[in-house]
């Protein structure tokens, strides 16, 4: 972090760290007085997802923001129950695992409802990124869009990819849906079952 911050200090950007999960409360503790310190963006799964209390303790005694990892959490009722105790000042999860554009919509709600901003996640292949980048940008409350790397690991099969511009922002592509085709020549060989539905 100290090497980090003599290196950029004078740069416009915004920082946030992931440990996933490899903190005890103290630990993480001890280094978010450091985030605040450096007046970092948001600190994320310092904890297990499900130690509510643990990031209760976290979000009350720093200042920076304090984020699940949004993997071990991905139903309505618990994300529900960690902002009613005061765990997250920022929601986290995905709308390809919390059960699509649907429960995606009512965590999206339920955030806002909280006054809080959601860092969702799209770390995975180019359908996730679109699916979670589309819902991203239909709602006011989000500011971060995570991008996989390296790039070319997670573009496979896919003809339209998500890049950074050179101010590093990512749009989405002008086709409809989203926006994505996938490019069949090199996604059949690696397909290890096909399923048919007839009308």
């Amino acid at each position: 972090m100290k090497a980090l911050q003599a290196e950029f200090a004078d740069q416009d950007i915004g920082w946030s760290l992931d440990v996933d999960a490899n903190y005890n409360r103290q630990q993480a503790l001890r280094m978010g007085r450091l985030l605040d310190k450096y007046e970092w963006d948001f600190f994320e799964e310092p904890l297990s997802d499900t130690d509510f209390e643990g990031y209760r303790y976290l979000s009350e005694n720093l200042d920076i923001d304090i984020v699940a990892g949004g993997n071990a959490v991905p139903n309505l009722q618990l994300i529900n129950q960690a902002l009613q105790r005061g765990s997250w000042d920022r929601v986290r999860f995905d709308f390809t695992t919390i059960g699509g554009f649907t429960n995606g919509s009512r965590v999206m709600a339920l955030s806002q409802a909280y006054g809080l901003k959601a860092e969702v996640q799209s770390w995975g292949y180019t359908l996730t990124q679109a699916a979670n980048l589309h819902m991203m940008l239909s709602n006011s409350n989000c500011e971060y869009f995570e991008q996989a790397a390296p790039y070319e690991k997670y573009e496979v099969g896919a003809k339209q990819v998500f890049r950074p511009d050179s101010d590093g922002y990512i749009s989405p592509t002008e086709l409809p849906g989203l926006g994505v085709e996938l490019d069949w020549d090199v996604l059949d060989p690696l397909v290890y079952f096909h399923r048919r539905f007839s009308r």
